[in-house]
């Protein structure tokens, strides 16, 4: 019955192992991990967090030559080097899209209260939307779980409003990866008809024992829960179940590019450019063995001595020996250029490929400036790109809400009312022309507290994302310094101000020797 048991929550959805291997690597290419390292291996914890243990180890992306050596293919992976083109690519554009202000019309209070404080340590919603805004363009898509806190033993198979009278009702968001989601079924809709979540950590109860893997596994329906753990080699075990307040599965996915037909899987933003990577990967790695041995030339020796043992070993420490009656005479036996410079049009032209799939005009650096009118017109292509995924992040945002809502007591009416609105213009000019705007608004002499919001909101467009502790700080010390250069002010105009029947000092009135301080002030 055990096994059985074992067996169901183990099973996965089809297609589920082969993701795994094309997410993991979508994701070296983006890091330049895994199989795009070399001797120094980055851990890439930065990008998995947790969920680094669900996906497999890769392999070097370095294709072995045809009766290359063993050792000779190891030194070669140990020595290569990954030109990221991918990760500069995805920032660039997930950068974009998080620097303009969404819409959230209707929010109710209680939502919009709880973003400071997503997970129940102090994060806020958009520092957690902005992690999962890039893994979904790196990956396609990525799930997150909006969940209650873990429940004591008391409170198991409670119901939602005995949840709330126990304080258990404040509802957190669980960003994850498509590796926890295992299996899943869909309605007609789309909706999740039930979802089995799976996530594993390790028990390290005495520093002097070895850990203990625990994996968890978390089935969801509509209306109710159920949780089971298998700790260590143990059989599985149910730890909690109940119901929840959510009225459908807490899962909320967000797509860069919904895939046809399917209802939870996304296109990566630059899929195809990560094939492309792994062909530049092979090909610098060729072009730098093919220098090696291009640079440490062999030399071809002339003599008739002959060689001891009838035979030699070829390489960069010794030479070829041939009879020195033939017409051959002494020199180095070195590749032809063309053999580089056919690498180097090769790669020039890849570069090229991976820029034009991912929409964005390539060009080398010239050392002149670019106008702004030719960067927005170079970047147009990616503009409708942009724009839709902007739609699928509002979508992502506005479904959370309503999970969050609900969990939170929310009217019907008030979730149906709360819309989200992506932006649907982006252009590479902005941040240029809004610091313009800025520099002449306060030019202006607006008033301090308008220079201090003019101030703020270039804070907001150059420095993306910025924690609300850290935007505080920054506006504190604006209008510290806006106060100050206001009291300055005051106090100057004061000292200079004339009294009733006075001239200011230095002027025609001035008997106390204005005009003499005002020479030596010059």
């Amino acid at each position: 019955m055990a096994d059985d048991l074992q067996r169901s929550l183990e099973r996965t959805r089809e297609g589920y192992d082969e993701e795994l291997a094309w997410h993991k690597l979508l994701a070296d290419a983006y890091t330049g991990g895994g199989g795009f390292s070399g001797a120094a291996k980055p851990p890439g914890f930065e990008f998995w967090g947790s969920s680094e243990k669900l996906y497999p180890k890769s392999e070097s992306y370095l294709d072995q030559y045809p009766r290359e050596e063993k050792e000779k293919f190891k030194r070669r992976i140990e020595a290569a080097h990954y030109t990221n083109i991918i990760a500069p690519l995805t920032d660039l554009k997930t950068s974009y899209i998080l620097r303009k202000s969404f819409t959230f019309q209707n929010q109710p209070q209680q939502v919009s209260d709880w973003r400071s404080n997503i997970d129940g340590r102090g994060k806020p919603y958009d520092e957690m939307r902005a992690m999962q805004v890039m893994r979904a363009a790196v990956l396609g898509y990525v799930p997150a779980l909006v969940d209650l806190p873990q429940r004591p033993e008391e409170a198991f198979n409670a119901t939602v409003g005995q949840l709330r009278e126990m304080g258990l009702s404040q509802p957190r968001v669980v960003p994850m990866f498509p590796a926890n989601l295992v299996d899943s079924s869909t309605d007609r809709s789309g909706a999740f008809a039930w979802a089995k979540i799976r996530t594993t950590h390790l028990l390290n109860p005495d520093p002097l024992e070895e850990p203990v893997k625990v994996t968890r596994y978390t089935i969801w329906w509509p209306e109710e829960f159920a949780v089971y753990e298998i700790v260590g080699q143990e059989d599985p075990k149910k730890v909690d179940e109940g119901a929840h307040p959510f009225g459908e599965v807490p899962i909320a996915i967000l797509r860069q590019k919904p895939a046809l037909d399917d209802p939870i899987l996304g296109l990566a933003m630059h899929g195809a450019e990560s094939v492309a990577a792994r062909t530049l990967f092979n090909l610098t790695s060729e072009q730098r063995e093919h220098l090696r041995s291009q640079v440490f030339a062999i030399l071809v020796l002339a003599q008739k001595q002959k060689i001891e043992g009838g035979s030699m070993t070829v390489g960069t420490l010794n030479a070829i020996n041939i009879d020195p009656d033939s017409k051959q005479s002494h020199g180095y036996l070195a590749p032809p250029a063309s053999c580089a410079e056919t690498y180097e049009k090769r790669i020039d032209a890849m570069i090229k490929e991976i820029y034009r799939m991912a929409r964005v005009e390539f060009t080398r650096p010239t050392g002149q400036s670019v106008s702004g009118a030719a960067r927005r017109f170079e970047f147009a292509q990616t503009n409708r790109a942009l724009n839709d995924f902007a739609n699928q992040i509002a979508s992502w945002d506005q479904h959370v809400d309503r999970l969050l809502a609900s969990a939170l007591g929310v009217s019907e009416q008030q979730r149906e009312e709360a819309r989200v609105i992506a932006p649907q213009d982006y252009d590479v000019s902005d941040i240029d022309a809004e610091l313009d705007r800025a520099e002449k608004a306060v030019g202006l002499e607006l008033g301090a507290d308008a220079e201090v919001l003019i101030k703020l909101r270039v804070i907001d467009q150059v420095i993306q994302n910025l924690p609300r502790e850290q935007r505080d700080k920054i506006e504190a010390q604006i209008r510290e310094l806006a106060d100050n250069a206001q009291l300055n002010v005051t106090q100057t105009g004061a000292e200079q101000a004339p009294t009733d029947g006075q001239a200011p000092p230095g002027g025609p009135l001035d008997t106390g020797g204005g005009a003499d301080k005002i020479t030596k002030a010059a």
